[in-house]
């Protein structure tokens, strides 16, 4: 469980995420060299819960699936971005971690999000009809 996953370039395609120095999970991850960022669906969120607990206890019962890259891809999330660990920043009380996304799947469903504390679901907006003005 990481608190923030986003998108850092297109060309080539890198993506972001900070973890807390006090990781468990995270050195394990460092020394195999590559990941995969389950996006979860709404469905998932007592999966959620239970991976944003401390300790190794935290895998405990979750199912997963091996990606081709030889990480775990939860089953039902909305998408796995399997990526190769390309560089790790420090900055204060968290490593900034840097991915090459290898493989992108996106699945099905409404993405989990949490924000301010809570947890929300994300809804697309219509995009307004071009009315031809530039």
């Amino acid at each position: 469980m990481v608190g923030t996953f986003q998108s850092l370039s297109l060309d080539p395609p890198l993506v972001t995420f900070c973890v807390d120095k006090s990781s468990s999970t995270w050195p394990t991850l460092r020394c195999l060299g590559r990941f995969t960022a389950n996006i979860l669906s709404t469905e998932q969120l007592p999966v959620c819960r239970a991976l944003s607990r401390k300790g190794e206890e935290k895998f405990r019962g979750i199912e997963y699936e091996e990606s081709p890259l030889g990480t775990p891809r939860i089953p039902g999330a909305v998408a796995w971005v399997d990526c190769e660990v390309l560089s790790e920043v420090v900055a204060g009380d968290h490593y900034v971690i840097v991915g090459s996304i290898e493989e992108l799947v996106a699945g099905q469903g409404e993405a989990l999000l949490f924000r301010g504390g809570k947890f929300g679901e994300f809804t697309l907006w219509p995009t307004p009809a071009s009315d031809g003005k530039a």
